[in-house]
C-alpha cells in the first residue's frame, strides 16, 4: 500500500514525472535492479507479445516477463511524451543535459526521493527497497520462493530469504 501511494504521488505532468513514473512503476512490480531497470532498451519491449525482455545484470540470464498493463501504460505515456526524441537505444534518458541513458545513480536517486516524499518510513531506500517490497507482497499472496527466486534471477533459495525475511510468518508457513 506505501509503494502504491508513493507511486501514484509522482508528478506525471512533465516529461521527469514521466520518466520517473514509469521507471519507479517498472522496478517495483518486477522487482527489478536499478540496473537491469537502466539496462532497458527499446527492442526489449515486445508490443505485440506483450512481453518484456530482461538481461539480468548478476546471472547474465534473459528472462521474459509479462508485459502488464500499468507498465504498458506507463511506459508507453514516457516514450510518447516524455522521452527525448533520439536515436538512443535505451529507454530511460536523462532529462537535462548531457542528455544520455540515466545510470543506476539516478535510479536509486529517483525511487529514494519518490518514498521519502510520500513520507515512507525504511532503513533502507532505492530500488532495493522496492525489491524487498516486492518478494514479501509476492511471498503473502502465496507464490513460491523458487518461483520468486526465478524472477529475481536468484539460484539458490537463500538468496531470495533474504528478500523475504519480514515476512516471518508467511515463511513459517
Amino acid at each position: 500500500d506505501d509503494i502504491d501511494r508513493a507511486i501514484n504521488a509522482i508528478d506525471r505532468s512533465d516529461s521527469e514525472g514521466l520518466r520517473n513514473y514509469a521507471l519507479v512503476v517498472l522496478i517495483a512490480m518486477y522487482g527489478l535492479r536499478a540496473s537491469e531497470a537502466v539496462g532497458l532498451r527499446l527492442e526489449d519491449i515486445d508490443w505485440r507479445n506483450n512481453v518484456l525482455h530482461i538481461r539480468q545484470s548478476k546471472t547474465r540470464r534473459a528472462l521474459n516477463l509479462p508485459l502488464l498493463s500499468r507498465i504498458r501504460d506507463a511506459l508507453i505515456a514516457y516514450l510518447r511524451d516524455g522521452r527525448l526524441k533520439t536515436r538512443e537505444r535505451y529507454v530511460f534518458m536523462k532529462v537535462h543535459a548531457p542528455h544520455g541513458p540515466i545510470s543506476r545513480t539516478t535510479a536509486y536517486d529517483v525511487v529514494c526521493g519518490v518514498l521519502k516524499k510520500a513520507g515512507i518510513v525504511a532503513d533502507h531506500y532505492g530500488p532495493h527497497a522496492l525489491r524487498h517490497a516486492r518478494a514479501t507482497a509476492l511471498l503473502q499472496k502465496g507464490v513460491t520462493l523458487k518461483s520468486i527466486g526465478d524472477i529475481f534471477g536468484h539460484r539458490v533459495p537463500e538468496a531470495t530469504l533474504v528478500y523475504c525475511k519480514v515476512a516471518v510468518e508467511d515463511l513459517r508457513t
